[in-house]
C-alpha cells in the first residue's frame, strides 16, 4: 500500500506520458503496488510523446518511431515501403518528364501511400508514446 501523496506527485509529474484514461487505473494499481513495485515503477524510463512526435517527424520516413516503440516488424516495412516510396517518387518524376505514363503513375501510386503512412503514423505517435508507456508500467507492475 503506498501513500497517497507519493502516488498523485508522480502521476502528476509524468501527467504528459501517460492518456488521461490511463492515469486514472494507474492510480488504483499504483496505491495498491508493494514497496519493490513502486520503486521498480519510479526508476522505469518513460519515452517522451514530445520528442517521438519529433523523431516521427523527422525520421519517421526511416520508421525509427516504430523501432522506439518496440513495433520492429511494421517499423522494417515501414522502412521499406516508405523508401521505395521515395524512390517512386524521383522516379515518377523522370518518368512524367519522358512520358511514360504507365510507370509513372504507379510510381506516383507509391509515393502517395508512403507519404501517407509517414503522416499518419506523425498524427498517431503521442497516442501510441503514452499508451506504450502505460504498458510499461504496467509490465512492471504485473512482474
Amino acid at each position: 500500500m503506498q501513500d497517497i501523496n507519493a502516488v498523485n506527485t508522480y502521476l502528476k509529474l509524468h501527467e504528459d506520458y501517460f492518456l488521461q484514461a490511463d492515469i486514472d487505473i494507474l492510480r488504483g494499481k499504483l496505491l495498491n503496488c508493494s514497496d519493490s513495485k513502486w520503486n521498480s515503477v519510479r526508476l522505469v524510463n518513460l519515452k517522451s510523446p514530445f520528442t517521438l512526435l519529433l523523431i516521427s517527424l523527422s525520421a519517421g520516413i526511416l520508421g525509427v518511431d516504430r523501432f522506439m516503440l518496440d513495433k520492429k516488424g511494421s517499423g522494417v516495412l515501414k522502412l521499406l515501403v516508405c523508401q521505395l516510396g521515395i524512390f517512386a517518387g524521383i522516379a515518377c518524376f523522370f518518368l512524367f518528364l519522358s512520358e511514360i505514363s504507365g510507370w509513372g503513375t504507379f510510381c506516383l501510386i507509391w509515393f502517395v501511400v508512403a507519404e501517407i503512412w509517414w503522416l499518419v503514423d506523425v498524427c498517431m505517435s503521442v497516442k501510441w508514446t503514452k499508451e506504450y508507456n502505460y504498458k510499461l508500467v504496467v509490465r512492471v507492475l504485473n512482474i
